[in-house]
């Protein structure tokens, strides 16, 4: 007799097909605009949610990552965070966070705004917005780390690994040459 082969429940199979079968309708749900960026491991779609009844919602980020490929557990750790009553000020809010066969499927609010490479490329390092960017930069990383401590966390903070500027969205900045 096999001890160490888990058993389940028909409460426990139905509700985890139910919940399979719905991410796996919510995925179909989202309209792709455009891919905004693609890797070996990961793509990056601006999307919209359509309803059933013709209406839709958006624009979304949405992740597609490799789960082979060990990354994107820090969005998982920022959407319980924020199930957990989290708000953050400084980072989108996930809408949706889960694993689909071989996938790791991120869905967050669209950010409007200028990456601070475009930013300066367009405006070269000038120090005035320096001075204001970098604050709010820090912010949003100490925000990070302290976030999870908030929500009851008792693991390592997160270390951005991948911070530079084209993954820093500047909202709200009115620069001109």
């Amino acid at each position: 007799m096999d001890t160490q082969t888990p058993t389940y429940s028909d409460d426990e199979l139905t509700a985890a097909l139910a919940e399979h079968l719905a991410s796996l309708d919510r995925d179909d749900s989202y309209r792709v605009e455009r891919v905004l960026k693609r890797s070996s491991v990961e793509t990056t779609e601006l999307v919209y949610f359509e309803g059933t009844g013709g209406g839709s919602l958006g624009p979304f980020v949405r992740k597609r990552i490799d789960a082979s490929a060990q990354i994107g557990g820090a969005y998982e750790r920022l959407f319980a965070a924020q199930r957990a009553g989290r708000r953050f000020e400084h980072l989108p809010r996930i809408v949706d966070c889960r694993r689909v066969g071989d996938e790791l499927n991120v869905v967050m609010e669209y950010i409007e705004g200028e990456t601070l490479g475009a930013l300066v490329d367009r405006l070269g390092a000038t120090p005035d917005y320096v001075r204001e960017l970098y604050p709010a930069l820090c912010d949003a990383v100490g925000e990070l780390h302290a976030g999870f401590a908030m929500a009851g966390e008792t693991s390592a903070p997160v270390i951005h690994r991948d911070l530079k500027p084209s993954n820093i969205i500047v909202t709200g900045a009115n620069y001109t040459p």
